[in-house]
């Protein structure tokens, strides 16, 4: 089997956002062209009979990209976010805003429905990132459910799953246990990441197939209003306002760098997901 290096960089780019709070792997690999047939490799996959259905072509190299971005990036964003936050998340604030701005033209549809859509999401968002994030217990079966909830985020463009890591207490232990290589917690937590795969993969499979706009106009609310921990967390590092900007132009032109090099046209767009019934 001949490793597609092109789909291994861009497991890397989608890596790369799944270990930053607030940015989305499922968002990358739509402006990346790949996040059709991300779903629909995943949601092809029969329990049964996985070793058959399983697309091995795709799902190595792009696995194997995630988990070298994850494994090169955790110490140095755990260091950027300890030492530099302000200038961090001023970077993350440029790579969120661009990656809504950039679903927002891609949407298929702009009417009344889609903008109340776009509100509600934006709205939920905003008073979730508002919330005091949930002391750590890091017992196994919560570490498993985290990654059920972590993974399900993942693949929805524009919800961070490591945002939600962070809300339930679990990001710096998984990001601890990733560095120190502890097994028992990659496991388990691993094991929870696959089962909430394979089960939502469908449902928003479903979601997307029946109701397009509506469900994307609702993620890009969703990236508006997870701006708010961008902002919360570069106020509280009191970076200077001239750095804030050159670190969030960085993350804009980043993104829009990323969208630049995809080359998987016949993908890249919403409207094909349509047709994933």
């Amino acid at each position: 089997m001949n490793i597609s290096w092109k789909t291994y960089f861009k497991g890397m780019i989608m890596g790369a956002a799944d270990v930053v709070p607030g940015v989305s792997g499922g968002t990358m690999a739509l402006i990346l062209g790949i996040y059709e047939k991300l779903l629909n490799a995943i949601a092809d996959v029969n329990p049964r009979h996985p070793i058959k259905t399983i697309s091995w072509s795709f799902f190595i190299p792009l696995g194997l990209g995630i988990i070298t971005s994850i494994l090169l990036l955790s110490r140095v964003i755990h260091l950027a976010l300890e030492q530099y936050s302000g200038p961090t998340f001023a970077f993350f604030f440029g790579l969120i805003a661009v990656s809504g701005y950039i679903l927002f033209r891609k949407l298929r549809r702009k009417g009344p429905v889609e903008a109340v859509a776009l509100l509600i999401g934006a709205i939920c968002a905003y008073l979730f990132v508002g919330l005091n994030p949930i002391d750590g217990i890091h017992t196994m079966p919560v570490i498993f459910f985290s990654g059920m909830i972590a993974i399900m985020a993942m693949i929805l463009p524009g919800i961070s799953g490591s945002f939600l890591l962070l809300f339930l207490g679990q990001y710096e232990h998984i990001l601890s246990a990733i560095k120190d290589m502890q097994l028992t917690t990659l496991i388990v937590f691993a094991a929870g990441c696959l089962i909430g795969l394979f089960s939502f993969a469908h449902i928003l499979k479903r979601l997307l197939a029946s109701y397009e706009s509506l469900t994307l106009a609702f993620l890009i609310g969703v990236i508006i209003g997870s701006l708010r921990l961008a902002v919360r967390e570069i106020q509280a590092a009191d970076t200077s306002f001239m750095l804030v900007v050159i670190f969030a132009i960085l993350g804009f032109l980043a993104v829009l760098g990323l969208e630049q090099l995809a080359t998987d046209s016949h993908v890249s767009s919403p409207d094909k997901i349509r047709g994933a019934k």
